[in-house]
């Protein structure tokens, strides 16, 4: 806010203490930046220094450059100005050695910022990631939500395995949603000549249904909706939104009770293993949660410091992959 960065206490809201942006006037690597200071788009923490907990934090713009502080001194650790940065970076220990690394638009990164690979891509941006395996038994993979160049699958060596030119896709999510197959499909959303395409891929890529819904905005959320079936959220609206199931069809719409619709976001706020659907606008929030369900799923999900309105989400059941 302001060209700061603000660390605030969430009990009371006082403010810790705050760091100005970095100054890019001059920069050589940003010579035609319109601010004198970064303006971000993005902030993520991390661990990059192998601290023992996320002590270090990212600031990025749309769309070219990073920065990485630590966060107990604000000392500059690293740089990144490569490629197109995307939306929102993918903090994970991919190695194995107690530190961080980073998967940012189409480069993945050590702890030091150095590029370990990069994607022979070099149009639009990645919206939306996920690394996760899809069944037990393999290894994870990135799933890759990339605008126009639509939605692919890469190994942690950055081999392309699969690409699919969807469109723009935007939204990606994953989740257990056929119960007859004890594996994840991945629910993409495009932009495309129309406000909404879904689609559900398996976990190698293949196309298995797609749908065009109406709305604006429309998400791909999954949701753990009673214990049993895991849906994916479109939008609150009452006529045009609704749960999908694995066919894409529409099995729980939301009633016409006058909830606000700008604004959805899913999230299982008690922590029994439900999903809590958000509902709000600029004057209201109403929360919905299935009437009948059964709590105590143990889960896997995205990680709550990497919070985002444009992470790529997902729903894992621990005996999907470890049973």
């Amino acid at each position: 806010m302001d060209f700061y960065v603000y660390f605030v206490e969430l009990l009371t809201g006082n403010i810790i203490k705050k760091m100005p942006t970095p100054l890019v006037k001059g920069d050589i690597l940003v010579p035609d930046y319109p601010f004198d200071r970064l303006n971000p788009d993005g902030l993520r923490v991390a661990d990059f220094e192998g601290l023992g907990y996320k002590g270090d934090f990212i600031l990025k713009d749309r769309y070219k450059n990073l920065f990485v502080y630590r966060y107990s001194d604000f000392k500059l650790l690293w740089r990144y100005n490569h490629n197109n940065t995307g939306h929102f970076p993918y903090v994970y220990d991919f190695n194995k050695d107690g530190k961080d690394e980073l998967y940012v638009g189409y480069d993945l990164l050590d702890s030091n910022g150095k590029i370990k690979w990069s994607l022979p891509i070099n149009s639009d941006h990645t919206d939306e990631i996920i690394y996760l395996p899809y069944k037990k038994g393999v290894e994870p993979l990135f799933y890759l939500a990339s605008g126009n160049e639509g939605f692919n699958i890469v190994d942690i060596n950055g081999n392309i395995l699969k690409n699919n030119y969807i469109g723009h896709a935007q939204r990606i999510s994953a989740a257990n949603f056929n119960p007859n197959k004890n594996e994840l499909d991945i629910a993409v959303t495009s932009f495309w000549g129309a406000a909404q395409i879904i689609y559900l891929f398996d976990g190698k890529g293949n196309k298995l249904k797609e749908r065009e819904l109406l709305g604006n905005g429309n998400l791909a959320s999954c949701v753990s909706y009673d214990g049993t079936n895991f849906l994916i959220l479109t939008n609150a609206n009452p006529k045009c939104g609704g749960l999908l199931n694995h066919n894409l069809d529409t099995v729980v719409r939301f009633p016409d009770d006058g909830h606000p619709d700008l604004c959805q976001e899913a999230l299982d706020i008690d922590n029994d293993g439900i999903t809590e659907i958000i509902c709000w606008d600029q004057h209201e929030m109403w929360i919905y949660k299935a009437s009948n369900y059964k709590p105590g799923l143990s889960l896997i999900s995205y990680p709550s410091e990497g919070f985002s309105n444009y992470r790529g989400e997902f729903l894992i059941k621990k005996e999907v992959l470890e049973s």
